[in-house]
């Protein structure tokens, strides 16, 4: 809570990174909420924090809050329905340039997600590196890579991808 509070004192700061603080869950609503209104954070780094089940704090963030272009959640272990509401949000707005969800396990609810989002959003860089994504992943990933004109960089990496 005393980050959050500090954050309206960071008018000049456009990055934040607080990998590995141990954030989890409480103290990532305090601070979802002080940065609905940022205008300054274009960079936010949330990754390794033990945030499991609040993507609803997340998700709200990230359509309030046009201002954050790249975000970091790497390695927060969220649940599949949880890391689904996150990628939805990411696209609506449509105004990332870079997501990494890397480290979080997609499963039957956030994996169909991922295809339309490659398909359709506008985001510059994804990682979705150890996710366990699988070959049916790829198949569908290849029918609609073609069609994004904005993705540059897909970090697929450990997906298992080939098995």
């Amino acid at each position: 809570q005393a980050l959050a509070l500090s954050i309206s004192g960071l008018e000049a700061c456009t990055s934040l990174n607080l990998q590995e603080n141990k954030l989890g869950d409480e103290g990532l609503a305090s601070l979802c909420k002080a940065l609905i209104n940022n205008t300054t954070i274009v960079s936010l780094n949330l990754s390794f924090n033990g945030i499991r089940t609040s993507s609803q704090h997340i998700s709200d963030l990230l359509a309030e809050n046009e201002t954050l272009k790249h975000i970091n959640l790497q390695g927060n272990h969220f649940p599949d329905k949880h890391l689904a509401k996150i990628v939805t949000s990411v696209c609506e707005p449509d105004v990332r340039d870079s997501l990494s969800i890397a480290g979080n396990a997609a499963g039957k609810h956030t994996t169909p997600l991922l295809v339309k989002l490659v398909e359709t959003c506008k985001i510059r860089t994804l990682d979705l590196c150890w996710m366990g994504l699988g070959k049916k992943f790829a198949e569908a990933l290849s029918l609609v890579l073609d069609k994004n004109q904005h993705l540059k960089v897909l970090k697929l990496a450990w997906n298992g991808i080939c098995d």
